[in-house]
């Protein structure tokens, strides 16, 4: 089903352990503010739906609530709207923050690479890869801009930690400064 249809399921999620929220358009997909509304109004919906205490929520946010920095950030760091992407993540993680619940959680992705059904073209390590089997020429455009970057299924491992164990902070970021890595280097060095 479509997350549009939440409101038919409100005795479903109240009957789960733990509900990871994955829901959301892409950052290519987002070109004018007023997309923000229903996906927000949707996460909004979703959060009032539950209403059994012992539920755990997880909402799959991204690094960049960040926005464009050279500092190094943690969980305490302040967020910046610096895309219709970012704006979408931050206002639902304000939504889930009001609701001072402490089994709703916060996971801040780094940036996801890697095969799927739906392969991503929006993303950098799964564009080069692309250009270099088709035999393309790679272009770069901001070479110094770094982002953190995460393999699916490391991911995957790591938010089936979490949702086998339990933490105590509201927010965590997922992913390693290791991985944190301009455009150059990232060529260059690999």
């Amino acid at each position: 089903d479509d997350v549009s249809n939440i409101g038919k399921y409100g005795e479903l999620l109240n009957s789960q352990d733990v509900i990871v929220y994955l829901a959301s358009p892409r950052l290519l997909e987002l070109t004018d503010s007023s997309q923000l509304i229903e996906p927000i109004s949707q996460f909004k919906k979703t959060i009032d739906l539950i209403t059994n205490e012992k539920v755990r929520f997880i909402f799959s946010s991204s690094c960049s609530v960040y926005g464009k920095r050279t500092d190094i950030v943690n969980e305490k760091s302040d967020t910046q709207i610096s895309s219709l992407y970012s704006e979408l993540k931050i206002s639902c993680e304000n939504i889930l923050l009001s609701k001072n619940n402490p089994k709703f959680k916060i996971v801040r992705l780094s940036t996801l690479y890697g095969v799927s059904k739906l392969n991503r073209n929006d993303v950098l390590i799964n564009n080069l890869i692309q250009d270099i089997k088709e035999e393309k020429p790679i272009e770069i455009f901001d070479p110094l801009a770094e982002r953190p970057h995460l393999h699916v299924k490391d991911c995957v491992k790591i938010l089936k930690s979490i949702i086998e164990g339990d933490f105590n902070d509201t927010i965590i970021n997922i992913g390693k400064n290791e991985l944190n890595i301009n455009k150059i280097d990232l060529i260059i060095n690999n």
